[in-house]
């Protein structure tokens, strides 16, 4: 699946990513009617970048979710704390959780936890690098474990004063966790993207995206096509300015703007 902040050259498409992609070829060459297209770790580019714009400006394409974290995990992963305190407490976490709104302790042991929270692992990925898209979106090594938590309710206890930067996907604890206890985020995270690509705005805005990058490949010349017809760039790639227009519908109507609150 496709993964924002990776690079590599070689991704494994998921079928639901392969379904996006076809799609994506059937509209800008009108279903094989024009014999132009882009290259397709081109389109998986646009796919990449229209998901960077649509986690950041649009409220759909968060979803609210919890996890779980072992002090211990969490300590040792710390190597900002000085030596012998347990105070300020600083690690990396998933890029994909783009708001932390509550830290809370639990009293719930470990092994108790693991068998009443479903697992939703971040990262882990083969040899052959991961698969399809949306794993593709993030670079997430040096992260801290956390497992999903659908059971939480009665595992929360008190709240632990913090402050997260998405930029740096870092989260700083301001007090020690009770000894014992572990910890509990209450987070917006980005939905996964094939969920995206059923979005109307979405799949206008890579589409224009795309158009505008055969535009470029294309240049000025003419071309012919079947019939005797002739066509130039700018009849073939037509409404690029589409991916303008679904930005500010976006922004308009998420009432998120240029503001993104961090709490």
């Amino acid at each position: 699946m496709i993964n924002i902040n990776n690079n590599n050259n070689t991704i494994k498409l998921s079928e639901s990513d392969r379904e996006f992609v076809n799609l994506v070829v059937n509209r800008i060459t009108m279903y094989g009617q024009i014999p132009y297209t882009i290259p397709e770790l081109l389109i998986i580019d646009m796919i990449k970048n229209s998901a960077k714009y649509f986690y950041k400006y649009y409220s759909n394409a968060w979803q609210k979710n919890h996890y779980y974290i072992k002090t211990y995990d969490l300590v040792n992963n710390d190597k900002n704390r000085e030596s012998g305190t347990l105070n300020n407490i600083t690690a990396r976490l998933s890029p994909r959780i783009r708001i932390v709104t509550e830290v809370h302790e639990t009293n719930m042991p470990s092994a108790q936890t693991a068998t009443s929270l479903d697992v939703s692992t971040f990262g882990g990925s083969s040899t052959n690098g991961p698969v399809g898209i949306n794993n593709n979106l993030y670079m997430i090594e040096k992260a801290t474990q956390m497992v999903e938590a659908n059971v939480f309710k009665q595992i929360f206890r008190s709240k632990i004063p913090f402050d997260y930067n998405h930029a740096t996907q870092t989260l700083s604890l301001f007090r020690e966790p009770t000894p014992g206890s572990n910890i509990i985020l209450a987070v917006l995270c980005d939905i996964d993207i094939y969920h995206l690509y059923n979005d109307n705005f979405f799949e206008r805005h890579v589409i224009a995206q795309c158009k505008r990058e055969l535009k470029r490949l294309l240049g000025g010349h003419v071309f012919d096509l079947p019939g005797g017809v002739t066509m130039n760039a700018e009849e073939i790639c037509n409404n690029i300015e589409d991916a303008e227009k679904v930005e500010e519908l976006i922004k308009n109507g998420s009432g998120v703007g240029d503001i993104i609150m961090k709490r």
